[in-house]
């Protein structure tokens, strides 16, 4: 526009100016803009540069959008893992450990997270619960609330029992999202598990 050509010349060093919108799903996100000294006429294989060079900047701002809410996600579920006084885990969708509340690491008696960390959840209960165990991770999965009661020893033989509550985690995409079981930090009076596996914060998304 005429109006853009004026604010263009009150630059003196700039001569030739090339603007290449950017859509995403037929919306405009954002316009590259090159400037040349000298008088010029674009080619073709200078919009094709152009294009290119804004697609793969977009993605660049998207990949570290994408990192930013990760981290804040990790943050938040770090530090309410920190505060919570509930036997707290976090699963990968495939069901490995990815987190657990300091209170859960103390009812499991644990004296190094690397013992754990990673494990499939099922492999820590008796063979005699995995039964349970894998069909309240099969509800979670599909979206639902999986709850059961069972006896889960800590890593060193402690006898325990528990009211398990596992739900999907919220704020994960469709298909990713890892699982949470939560558990008082003790055996508890029947009713003490619906109180439990109230919440729903935001997690992370964990690989499979």
């Amino acid at each position: 526009t005429g109006a853009v050509r004026a604010d263009y010349a009150r630059h003196d060093r700039i001569r030739a100016a090339l603007g290449v919108p950017l859509l995403k799903d037929g919306a405009w996100v954002a316009t590259l803009f090159a400037h040349d000294v000298e008088p010029r006429r674009w080619t073709a294989d200078d919009l094709d540069l152009a294009r290119e060079v804004a697609e793969r900047t977009w993605l660049a701002l998207e990949a570290a959008r994408a990192t930013r809410a990760l981290r804040e996600r990790e943050s938040l579920t770090h530090g309410f893992l920190e505060a919570s006084s509930d036997s707290i885990a976090i699963l990968s969708l495939g069901g490995r450990l990815r987190a657990m509340s300091p209170a859960g690491q103390r009812a499991m008696e644990v004296g190094d997270w690397s013992e754990l960390s990673g494990r499939p959840w099922p492999s820590l209960w008796p063979p005699a619960e995995r039964g349970k165990v894998e069909a309240a991770l099969d509800r979670a999965r599909g979206g639902g609330l999986g709850t059961f009661r069972g006896a889960l020893p800590s890593l060193k033989g402690t006898p325990r029992h528990a009211d398990v509550a596992v739900t999907p985690a919220l704020g994960a995409p469709p298909g990713s999202s890892p699982c949470r079981a939560t558990s008082p930090p003790s055996a508890a009076p029947k009713g003490r598990c619906a109180k439990a596996r109230r919440g729903s914060a935001p997690w992370p998304t964990a690989p499979r």
